[in-house]
């Protein structure tokens, strides 16, 4: 991943990122009708916090992408991929600065199939956070070779607080 000099640490503690997380996936996961993402949601299982020089934070998880989210050559689907990329960045940067985002610009690349019900790596970075944008990257990986199978990148923007008059 390539990482934006720009960008500065966050002043929150990993223990502030992981509660940060949580309950964000709580609040999404409890919904009664459950939305579209909670199925992508449950499958996140947070590895690690890491804070690193020039970038605002990454969150390493491990993913077992189901059955049910297989296509027909029997790897995981693009369109799921897709999915739990756009659905895991906007976590994240949750997760580092309590903001919620939605995506303007989702960008999937494959290297590989991605397996099913198999265990992965799924680093996600937040390489810059402004007052309004954010900006991810994504790489998945087989957690046996550490080969990388899947790239990502969002660009994220924060709701406007008022809804413009029409």
């Amino acid at each position: 991943m390539t990482s934006s000099k720009s960008a500065s640490r966050p002043r929150i503690t990993e223990d502030e990122v992981r509660k940060n997380f949580k309950s964000m996936i709580d609040e999404f996961t409890s919904h009664n009708p459950p939305t579209y993402g909670r199925q992508f949601q449950k499958i996140l299982q947070l590895k690690e916090v890491q804070f690193e020089e020039g970038i605002v934070g990454r969150l390493i998880f491990v993913i077992n992408i189901p059955n049910t989210l297989r296509n027909a050559y029997n790897i995981a689907h693009g369109g799921a991929i897709a999915a739990i990329i756009d659905d895991s960045t906007w976590a994240t940067v949750y997760a580092f600065t309590g903001k919620y985002m939605y995506s303007m610009k989702l960008i999937t690349e494959f290297i590989s199939g991605v397996p099913i019900e198999t265990d992965l790596i799924f680093e996600i970075e937040v390489t810059k956070v402004s007052k309004t944008m954010a900006f991810t990257e994504a790489i998945i990986k087989d957690a046996k070779t550490m080969q990388t199978l899947g790239k990502g990148a969002n660009v994220m923007a924060m709701p406007p607080e008022k809804s413009p008059k029409l």
